[in-house]
C-alpha cells in the first residue's frame, strides 16, 4: 500500500535477536492540522452501519479499501475509542463485563432486610442468587445468579 511507503525508516530489534534491522516505523503518528479537520467542506457525513468495517467504508466512499486510515485521522473519537462494535459483539461484551442481574424495587420497602451476601430466590421463576451490592438510593440490588434460571 502506497500510504505506508511514506513512513520513516528506523532500526528495530525483533524478539531476542542480537542485531537490529532497518524497517519502516509503522508507529509513526500523523495528525491532520486542526484548520483542515474543522473545515466542513471536507466532510461527507456517513453512518456506520452494524457490521461495517473501516475497509468496507473506504470502498463505499473512495472506491478502494486502501484509505481506511483517513477515518481515524479525521475523527478524534474513532482514534481514541476505536471502531464501533457490531451489535452482536456489543451484546457479548455487555454480558462479559456485567454478568450480574439488577433487581429494582420501586415500593421503597423490604430492602432493609436484604443484606449483601444474602441468598434470594424468585417466587415465580425459581431463580436463585446472592446479593453482591445494594444501591438503596436507586432501589437496586445487584445479584450474582447461582443457578441457570434467568
Amino acid at each position: 500500500m502506497s500510504y505506508f511507503a511514506e513512513f520513516p525508516m528506523t532500526r528495530y530489534q525483533y524478539g531476542n535477536e542480537t542485531y537490529s534491522v532497518l524497517t519502516q516505523n509503522l508507529a509513526a503518528y500523523v495528525d491532520v492540522i486542526d484548520d483542515v479537520k474543522d473545515a466542513i467542506s471536507f466532510y461527507t457525513e456517513m453512518y456506520i452501519l452494524d457490521g461495517d468495517r473501516p475497509d468496507n467504508m473506504s470502498y463505499k466512499l473512495y472506491g478502494t479499501p486502501e484509505y481506511y486510515f483517513t477515518f481515524f485521522l479525521m475523527n478524534d473519537h474513532l482514534r481514541q475509542q476505536g471502531w464501533p462494535l457490531t451489535q452482536k459483539a456489543l451484546d457479548e461484551k455487555v454480558k462479559t463485563d456485567y454478568p450480574h442481574f439488577t433487581i429494582t424495587n420501586n415500593s421503597g420497602n423490604g430492602d432493609a432486610q436484604l443484606k449483601v451476601g444474602s441468598n434470594i430466590t424468585g417466587n415465580t421463576s425459581g431463580a436463585t442468587g446472592t446479593i453482591i451490592k445494594r444501591r438503596l438510593d436507586l432501589g437496586q440490588l445487584i445479584v450474582k445468579p447461582t443457578n441457570d434460571f434467568t
